[in-house]
């Protein structure tokens, strides 16, 4: 008798079932199973890495190295711009607080009448002017990049350069007044030393110059005050100024080069008074035909003068030469 078997479909299909794709691979042993270990080796290897402390210290050493060093440099910096600070806070203290002056200070606004090439001989009455103006500065107060500030500059200059070019310059005039190589320095019984010990000083206090309220110069009075050589172009830059009155009598030294040129480029002198200087020459009649001129004092017999404007023609005081000659000392450049 036979008897029905039951169809089971899981068994008696087992064996006629192909193997899949992963088994393959994994009796290959290249399978899931292995990739999904060795990335999980490979991740516990960088973990283990990671948490290696011999690493971790040579990576912590570096930083703090780095660190140090970003410290260091930090103080070092600090204490530079800490040094910078103190010697500018010192210089100006030492300096009263004064401004720097430097040669483009007189060239950029024009106040250097040649361009710059006066300059060039350190030896020059303007190359002087300009060391005294290095080495003082200007008042905090008179700051050149101020519209009076330039005016003021452009006065300091100006007079500076008169004193240069006309303190112990030896001319022809100085050998025929005072003997051959003697040239008198600036002198007065009121002031001894006029302006040489004076420089960081306002000029409005300078001895024989007279300001206004703004203190800018009003007039310039050197009488007797033993000036020798020649009146500098620069002056005419106090023509931007209220300049009223130049007087230079009784300075038999002074007189090199004839007329002095300068007292065309004024627009607001009424006075100039030459007596008792050695100048000679002829006053040009277009000074006497400026409206502001009143009156030119001259020596009538050494300067021609044709127009009404020489109305002061005479004789100056007898000056005491010997007295000069006294303060007087022999040199062939200035000093």
């Amino acid at each position: 008798m036979s008897r029905d078997i039951e169809y089971d479909p899981v068994r008696d299909n087992k064996h006629d079932q192909l193997p899949t794709v992963d088994q393959i691979l994994v009796d290959r042993g290249q399978g899931k199973g292995r990739m999904v270990s060795g990335s999980i080796s490979t991740s516990k290897s960088t973990l283990a890495q990671a948490d290696d402390p011999q690493k971790k210290g040579r990576y912590s050493g570096w930083w703090n190295v780095a660190k140090c060093f970003l410290l260091f440099a930090m103080i070092i910096f600090g204490f530079a711009v800490g040094v910078l600070v103190g010697e500018r806070k010192e210089e100006e203290e030492m300096r009263g607080g004064r401004l720097n002056v430097t040669q483009q200070d007189l060239i950029d606004p024009g106040f250097a009448i040649l361009g710059g090439s006066e300059f060039d001989n350190s030896k020059s009455y303007q190359s002087r002017a300009l060391n005294v103006l290095v080495e003082n500065g200007v008042s905090a107060d008179d700051d050149p990049n101020t519209v009076l500030g330039r005016q003021k500059l452009a006065q300091r200059y100006a007079l500076l350069c008169l004193y240069f070019s006309t303190n112990r310059i030896r001319t022809a005039v100085t050998d025929a007044e005072f003997g051959y190589g003697t040239t008198p320095q600036w002198h007065n019984t009121n002031a001894p030393a006029p302006w040489k010990f004076q420089w960081e000083e306002d000029e409005c206090d300078w001895s024989g110059i007279v300001c206004n309220g703004k203190k800018l110069v009003k007039r310039i009075e050197l009488v007797n005050h033993l000036l020798t050589g020649f009146l500098p172009l620069e002056l005419v830059l106090l023509d931007k100024g209220p300049i009223e009155v130049l007087d230079f009598s009784d300075n038999r030294g002074l007189g090199q080069g004839g007329f002095p040129k300068v007292f065309m480029e004024f627009k607001s002198l009424e006075s100039i008074d030459l007596r008792g200087t050695s100048f000679v020459g002829k006053v040009p009649e277009e000074l006497c035909e400026q409206e502001t001129i009143d009156n030119i004092f001259i020596d009538c017999n050494m300067i021609e003068c044709s127009g009404d404007c020489c109305s002061g023609c005479g004789s100056a005081p007898d000056i005491d030469i010997n007295s000069a000659i006294t303060q007087a000392s022999p040199t062939d450049a200035p000093i």
